[in-house]
């Protein structure tokens, strides 16, 4: 080979491991939603899943078009029907539980998109990292047979489109009216509510169907503000113990809490200023101690981070008397013009930010002679 041959063949060999045929861009997928979740309150339906956020691959999403709402709607077998009422009759979760949730061929043949969220409108339906989406369908089917809902969303790219997400089922009601007679009294550990259990369903029907009820506090005036505790229908009472602060509560009343939570209507307002109510501590070692024309009195600091301040009281003859018009931050007072000849009986109290006043410590009895 020549010397020239052996150049051009090496040239060649360098240059085609340096360039190649051009790929085409890889579209992007947006990732299904995995994390939908439904549930019913009062006439609706409220969906909630995160944001979508991710590609296929696992890289950032930016090309973010809309979301579709899908759902499929699922009638109470009639031969079900039958066991809604009358000897033996069974929740309706319970029947609903009988009837398998579709297949995902058959939802995608079945289901219908109710509506669709664009990426401008997105904004208006996040709420932090999630978006909260409500749908009003009928709740009851045209031949008034109780109905099972099935939701699923897609999320659609400029390019492409993502899977269908999980499937969320949610069996509807006539979920009751909200409670009535909403109140919160406080005491010193706790905000206690109560409430009346409601008479009617939002139909107006007699005697609704009542599972336990959900208590929700909100600081901001968000309705319904966040769920604290959901309690069974037997009580109609519940005691909070939040940070100190304002709080709005409102109670709702759950019809069922499978396949997914069914409440009514939030209840009205029930506004408190939660506080501290707890006095701090009655100070101990209370001394009055007689000098010539003066009474000083002593006793142990009370030590709690809290604490505003002291208050001397001086009773005598059947008088009572505040004698520092301003709290006392020391331990320590001196009565300058005390009563005469007649028995003294001295008081010290603590008082904390609050205004709270502790139970009075006494010191024995004192005698000044003129």
């Amino acid at each position: 080979m020549s010397k020239k041959l052996a150049c051009f063949l090496f040239v060649l060999a360098t240059a085609c491991g340096k360039a190649g045929l051009p790929h085409p861009p890889v579209p992007e997928i947006p990732a299904a939603t995995t994390d939908l979740v439904v549930s019913q309150r009062a006439s609706k339906v409220i969906l909630r899943w995160s944001y979508p956020s991710l590609s296929t691959a696992g890289k950032a999403l930016a090309d973010l078009r809309k979301i579709v709402v899908y759902r499929y709607s699922e009638p109470l077998p009639a031969s079900l029907a039958g066991q809604l009422t009358g000897e033996g009759a069974k929740p309706l979760s319970e029947l609903f539980a009988q009837v398998a949730v579709p297949p995902l061929p058959q939802y995608l043949r079945a289901s219908v998109a109710v509506a669709e969220v664009t990426k401008e409108e997105l904004p208006a339906f996040s709420v932090g990292a999630k978006i909260a989406f409500e749908d009003a369908p009928p709740l009851i089917s045209d031949s008034g047979l109780p109905v099972r809902y099935v939701y699923a969303v897609v999320t659609e790219g400029l390019e492409r489109t993502s899977g269908f997400s999980n499937l969320a089922p949610v069996v509807v009601y006539d979920v009751p009216e909200p409670p009535g007679g909403v109140g919160a009294k406080l005491t010193p550990a706790a905000v206690v509510l109560s409430w009346e259990k409601p008479a009617k369903s939002a139909s107006g029907a007699e005697n609704p169907l009542v599972n336990g009820y959900t208590i929700y506090r909100s600081s901001t005036g968000e309705v319904p503000g966040d769920a604290v505790a959901t309690i069974d229908a037997t009580k109609t009472t519940y005691e909070d113990s939040p940070p100190y602060a304002r709080y709005s509560y409102r109670v709702t009343a759950v019809a069922a809490k499978a396949p997914a939570v069914a409440e009514s209507a939030p209840s009205l307002a029930a506004e408190v200023d939660f506080r501290d109510l707890l006095p701090p501590p009655v100070p101990v070692n209370v001394a009055a101690l007689t000098e010539e024309t003066s009474v000083r009195l002593i006793w142990d600091p009370v030590r709690v981070a809290d604490l505003a301040g002291y208050v001397v009281y001086r009773e005598a003859g059947g008088a009572k008397t505040r004698l520092n018009p301003t709290l006392l931050t020391e331990a320590s007072f001196r009565d300058e013009a005390p009563p005469t000849n007649v028995g003294v009986v001295y008081a010290v109290t603590s008082v904390d930010r609050e205004g709270n006043e502790s139970a009075a410590a006494r010191a024995a009895e004192v005698v000044i002679a003129k």
